[in-house]
């Protein structure tokens, strides 16, 4: 199964800002890898309508993968190293267009393996106060490791996960981004991703990431995580 290992890092960009901090003196997200087959996960949300793309590279292994990425009208993204480098790790995020502020974060996460990655996402033009990640949702017959993230259209009174995900840590829960995790033991059928809030009713623009799990079952876990600013527009 997947474990999530250390805390979760978390940052915010000012919305000026080309760079996942505050400040140019701001630390960039740090996580540490402690053991063979782990992995990081990176995650980005922005709430703004531009047009951008992001960056995401490794002080010890270089750039990451883009394992998903949406652009409606907001941007929301997962980039992976899988088969991290022991050591800590410095992630610098960056992003091409300066004019709205985004959040995200970074965990390692133990027992990723090499299979294919499953992405689906969903643009919620209709306020709701119950939400998916992935419009159609993803299908696996193996263990998988899932993370969802997204962007809500304005802050919320209380946001809770879908049944058996857990929420990654990060800016407080009434804001306008979330994101959560879960592991699946035996695969999942046109896993969708669900959580629920309850407030003003909010659109939803969000991206669900399937990740399959190593074959000798040392099941997804996070790990030494940093978080950029969950919530908050």
């Amino acid at each position: 199964m997947a474990t999530l290992i250390g805390s979760t890092a978390y940052e915010t960009a000012g919305s000026s800002a080309l760079a996942m901090k505050d400040t140019a003196s701001d630390a960039d997200l740090t996580v540490t890898v402690t053991g063979a087959n782990q992995s990081i996960l990176v995650w980005v949300m922005q709430s703004d309508t531009l047009t951008r793309t992001f960056s995401v590279s490794s002080s010890l292994d270089g750039p990451l993968t883009e394992a998903g990425y949406y652009n409606p009208s907001a941007a929301v993204g997962v980039w992976v190293l899988r088969n991290a480098t022991v050591g800590t790790h410095t992630l610098p995020v960056t992003t091409s267009t300066a004019g709205a502020s985004f959040h995200g974060g970074a965990q390692v996460v133990q027992g990723l393996g090499t299979g294919t990655i499953l992405v689906d996402t969903q643009d919620a033009a209709s306020n709701s106060l119950s939400h998916v990640s992935g419009a159609t949702g993803v299908t696996t017959s193996t263990a998988t490791f899932v993370i969802c993230v997204g962007c809500l259209s304005g802050s919320v009174t209380t946001k809770t996960p879908g049944s058996g995900y857990t929420e990654l840590a990060g800016p407080p829960i009434t804001g306008a981004r979330y994101a959560q995790y879960r592991d699946f033991a035996s695969g999942v059928t046109l896993e969708q991703g669900a959580f629920t809030t309850t407030g003003t009713t909010r659109r939803n623009r969000g991206l669900i990431v399937a990740f399959p799990e190593a074959a000798s079952g040392g099941g997804g876990s996070a790990s030494g995580g940093a978080f950029i600013s969950w919530f908050g527009r």
